[in-house]
């Protein structure tokens, strides 16, 4: 495995504390797993995963904005 850094905000790290509690799984586990389940869903193409990227990102922007 590799060490990684990334920031995440306050209602993510609120959603996933509140997972790990409830499944006893920790953190970063949660987020491996997140992580296998997304790359799964858009498949092996890097452009899907570019334009899945995109539209996530639309998406945090529109909610922040609300």
């Amino acid at each position: 495995m590799r060490r990684v850094n990334w920031t995440i905000t306050e209602p993510q790290h609120r959603e996933l504390k509140r997972l790990s509690q409830e499944t006893g799984l920790p953190i970063s586990e949660l987020v491996r797993r997140a992580i296998d389940k997304y790359v799964g869903l858009v498949g092996e193409d890097a452009s899907d995963l570019a334009n899945a990227f995109e539209k996530s990102r639309v998406a945090q922007k529109e909610q922040e904005a609300v």
